[in-house]
């Protein structure tokens, strides 16, 4: 059972708003009322929620976004950090490689200049010896060791006085001129290193282009 308490105020409005209804039909209208407007709040609780959604679904879409963007450049960073990397490996190990190449031409030069017969030995260090300026009257020949009576035969080639110095030059082939005032290496390593340290670049081309 239903029981309605109404002030006098609320009252006299029921009676004003409804006063050609029946008790029964008071109540109803109120609860019919009462329901449409609990609907129409319902209704606009729904399209608040449903607007509030659709902005949080639209600022939760632009954090992905940013924080993709973000994600995107760092991985962009790493990957150019790592290409980087990569290509200066590569460029040091092709860098090792040619320069071990070149250290072998020069080395494979030295070696055929050891291995040179003795005729081919004296004309060489008679072209050398040819080559030098005028020497002073002190100057005398240092042979590399071995080959003292090579050069001894490439200095009468070459038509010079030369006196043979007590020492020897560690070498395997050459000589050097002693003088109060220089010395004058023409030891093939020396000759060997002086040729690649102008013309390393040249042969570089060569080997290279």
């Amino acid at each position: 059972m239903l029981l309605l308490v109404f002030s006098q105020p609320f009252f006299l409005l029921l009676e004003f708003k409804y006063k050609d209804m029946a008790l029964t039909d008071i109540l109803n209208t109120i609860q019919q009322d009462t329901d449409t407007q609990i609907l129409e709040v319902q209704k606009a609780a729904e399209q608040q929620q449903g607007e509030l959604q659709s902005e949080l679904e639209k600022e939760l879409a632009a954090k992905k976004q940013q924080l993709l963007g973000i994600f995107q450049h760092k991985c962009d960073k790493k990957v150019a950090q790592a290409s980087w990397e990569l290509t200066s490996r590569l460029q040091t190990a092709v860098l090792k490689k040619k320069q071990a190449l070149i250290e072998q031409v020069f080395s494979v030069a030295l070696e055929q200049l050891a291995e040179l017969p003795e005729a081919d030995y004296v004309k060489t260090v008679a072209r050398l010896l040819t080559s030098l300026p005028e020497l002073s009257k002190d100057a005398h020949i240092a042979s590399a060791k071995g080959k003292e009576e090579l050069n001894t035969k490439a200095v009468k080639e070459a038509g010079l006085a030369l006196d043979n110095s007590k020492e020897s030059v560690d070498s395997i082939g050459g000589f050097i001129i002693q003088t109060k005032e220089m010395n004058i290496d023409m030891t093939f390593e020396s000759l060997i290193k002086s040729y690649r340290a102008n013309s390393e670049a040249e042969v570089a081309s060569i080997l290279f282009a």
